[in-house]
């Protein structure tokens, strides 16, 4: 698994693709050969709304086309995260 944020050296910190200074995950599959690991971001996995959650778990896998990717929630899950909100992100991928 190749994290996202290594492609971008000057980051330290986990970061999702979401973010400006990242590449684009169609860009980034063409840098590495290996598996790449995305996800929504920490405020939307907190506070949602649902449509957004879909949104940004739709806009990952067709990022990728969905392969070679290992869909989550950012780079950590909290433990305030309710658990309706990772129901949808696995239903998105069960699409």
């Amino acid at each position: 698994m190749f994290h996202i944020c290594r492609i971008v050296p000057h980051m330290r910190s986990s970061v999702t693709p979401a973010m400006r200074q990242n590449p684009t995950l169609g860009k980034a599959t063409t840098k590495t050969t290996k598996a790449l690991r995305a996800g929504i971001s920490t405020k939307t996995q907190l506070s949602g709304p649902e449509q957004a959650i879909r949104r940004q778990a739709r806009d990952v896998l067709a990022g990728t086309g969905g392969k070679r990717l290992m869909l989550g929630l950012s780079c950590s899950i909290s433990q305030k995260v309710q658990d309706s909100h990772l129901q949808l992100v696995t239903d998105e991928l069960s699409r």
